[in-house]
């Protein structure tokens, strides 16, 4: 993945996490220009669990187990799309949950480079969710989109349209000063066209937001959209991989833009990256072939790279 310009190289590698399979995709994009310390930073979505926070963690654990395996020692920031009770009522419980199991992991990660993401089950506002809005680093820009914003019932156009122009302000104000790190846009809900938009009206306002990431990435600016929320796979995801999406620059993606009536599927060439952040919680599938592997995702920025392994 580039954090300025040009080639592309993809590599392939399977790896087992614990007793549940899965596999890696590393990215990286050239730059001649960006040099800086190694940062590692790990994104996971709907640590809920019908077996409560206890399963959740155990799951976790397990996971960031097989990535220390994998040489990342340490973290230097941690992102979660949202999602942290299966019963809707006990979010604080479920991010704290979260947050000690990954802190367990990594005594060393500040509070501050810990990012909790509103989900559909979660309550607006509730202790340990981030601020809306810029989260920035010195070393990577985070953006929040919580659900209340950007909400899984699809929302309302002026509402959409408010978070869409707040975002591009964000990301022009990122541009002026000349920042040239990765900037994560962190949503719970997904901007593709899916049956979720079809027959739920999930992401049916996406194109306002998709519209700024695609531009901005289009300048120059180095975005990834990160989301969870269809860890279900009831077919919803299986066109772009279900558990394990990963687009970027090139790749297509169909998004809903708005027609006569409703939201119609409208394909674009992607500028940015976007993917699903690995869901932790649970995965059910009825549709054959679909990934249902519980994952987490690491990002290494280093030298003008950033390295995705799943």
């Amino acid at each position: 993945m580039r954090i300025k310009k040009v080639s592309s190289i993809l590599l392939c590698m399977i790896i087992t996490l614990s007793s549940l399979g899965n596999w890696m995709n590393v990215y990286a994009k050239e730059d001649e220009k960006n040099t800086q310390d190694s940062v590692t930073v790990i994104a996971c979505s709907d640590y809920q669990h019908p077996g409560g926070n206890t399963s959740g963690s155990t799951t976790v654990t397990n996971i960031i187990s097989q990535i220390k395996a994998h040489g990342y020692d340490e973290a230097d920031g941690f992102l979660a799309m949202g999602d942290y009770d299966y019963e809707y009522v006990e979010t604080a419980e479920g991010i704290a949950s979260l947050k000690n199991t990954v802190k367990g992991a990594y005594s060393e990660l500040a509070d501050d480079r810990m990012i909790f993401v509103q989900g559909n089950h979660d309550i607006a506002g509730a202790a340990g969710l981030s601020a809306s809005g810029a989260n920035d680093t010195n070393e990577y820009g985070v953006y929040v989109i919580h659900e209340d914003d950007f909400p899984m019932d699809g929302g309302t156009d002026e509402g959409v349209r408010k978070v869409a122009g707040e975002l591009d302000d964000y990301l022009k104000a990122k541009a002026d000063a000349g920042y040239e790190q990765p900037i994560f846009v962190v949503s719970h809900v997904p901007l593709h066209y899916s049956t979720r938009t079809r027959v739920d009206g999930v992401g049916k306002y996406a194109q306002y937001i998709f519209e700024v990431l695609n531009q901005r990435a289009a300048e120059g600016q180095t975005i990834i959209y990160m989301f969870g929320h269809n860890h279900n796979s009831w077919g919803y995801d299986d066109y772009l991989g279900t558990g394990s999406v990963y687009l970027t620059e090139g790749d297509e993606l169909y998004v809903g833009k708005l027609g006569a009536t409703s939201a119609v599927p409208t394909e674009y060439e992607l500028h940015f990256t976007y993917m699903n952040a690995g869901y932790i919680g649970y995965n059910f599938s009825e549709t054959q072939g679909a990934d249902t592997t519980l994952t987490m995702t690491v990002f290494q920025i280093e030298d003008g790279l950033v390295t995705v392994e799943r």
